[in-house]
């Protein structure tokens, strides 16, 4: 395969981004890699950014696979994002259900591989989980005899990394697929970067942290509890402000050390007027995760990641009065630890 120069295509990470906040979007760029911006919007949003003094890196997600994206024409779609200084294309993107039957696998992840090479592109696809979990073998034989680097965005109606083996599967390809992505994705997309996968782009959002199965109705929900989410990196998970505020009974006070809050409580971000600050604490404490797997010597990124989770786990130990508990993907990833 060859090996371009893109920024993205060896171990970085980006935010996956909607096009409505500028100001998001100029932040993000500022700690990030790279910025990953969804939707037909992208390139123009870009390219007005370029006229303003931007010059970052920039990746573009069409969403193609959604079920409701607009058909665009293949090389228009490319010039459009070549046209905005993409660090590397992406071709419109594909969805694949599960089905357990390899053809359907195959057969349209080969014709997403060849719009790519023809185009000189990443190709994009959107796949159920499963083919992690009960399809890993036909899936990381095909990724790994594929000749352009490849982005995913998994597909689940919650988490798809905390379906079992889903961490597992996930491990595989990344050690047979040479330049993997990860899209739309939560911390787990960190976790495949300290397994060798070569980009990470992680969503800010519910809805660009996980993809809902395209082909399904509905979707999750918060339960009524509508106030700010946040990353809490002590425990490697998002919780609402209101659930962390519920822990004030807790021996252990949640604070946050980063740049971004200087020790304060995470429970104060209950407050709505703080809505902004709570946007910029979960870049911060996202890219510091992210910072610190990539910048760990090579062969120590998994043992430092995997602990980094163990250290978690530990931590909802001494929790375990406030009925809060570890997903299934930490605990996944930190037996690796």
């Amino acid at each position: 395969m060859t090996i371009t120069a893109a920024v993205t295509d060896r171990m970085s990470f980006s935010f996956y981004l909607g096009t409505s906040d500028i100001a998001a979007i100029r932040r993000c760029a500022n700690i990030a890699d790279a910025i990953t911006l969804q939707g037909r919007s992208g390139p123009r949003v870009a390219i007005a950014l370029r006229r303003a003094g931007w010059d970052g890196p920039v990746l573009f997600d069409l969403a193609g696979y959604e079920r409701h994206s607009p058909h665009v024409d293949p090389d228009g779609w490319c010039e459009e994002q070549s046209a905005a200084g993409a660090d590397r294309i992406l071709t419109p993107g594909r969805w694949i259900p599960w089905s357990g039957a390899v053809n359907s696998l195959r057969a349209p992840l080969e014709q997403e591989i060849e719009l790519a090479a023809e185009r000189g592109a990443t190709a994009l696809i959107a796949m159920d989980y499963r083919w992690l979990t009960r399809g890993i073998d036909p899936t990381s034989t095909l990724f790994e005899a594929a000749n352009v680097p490849i982005a995913i965005a998994l597909s689940h109606r919650d988490d798809p990394l905390s379906a079992g083996q889903a961490v597992d599967g996930l491990i595989t390809l990344c050690k047979k697929s040479d330049h993997l992505s990860l899209f739309r994705s939560d911390h787990g997309a960190i976790g495949a970067l300290a397994f060798g996968a070569a980009h990470a782009a992680l969503g800010l959002r519910t809805a660009t942290r996980h993809l809902y199965p395209p082909d399904a109705s509905g979707g999750g929900g918060w339960n009524g509890d509508r106030s700010q989410r946040l990353f809490v990196s002590r425990l490697l998970d998002w919780y609402t402000a209101f659930k962390i505020a519920g822990w004030g009974a807790s021996e252990i006070e949640m604070v946050c050390p980063l740049a971004c809050c200087e020790g304060a409580p995470l429970g104060r971000f209950l407050d709505e007027r703080l809505a902004d600050q709570a946007q910029i604490h979960n870049e911060t404490a996202l890219a510091e995760l992210a910072t610190y797997v990539i910048n760990a010597p090579r062969n120590d990124r998994r043992r430092l990641f995997a602990q980094r989770c163990r250290d978690a786990i530990d931590l909802y130990d001494r929790l375990g009065s406030m009925a809060i508990h570890p997903k299934a993907q930490l605990e996944a990833w930190a037996v690796w630890a």
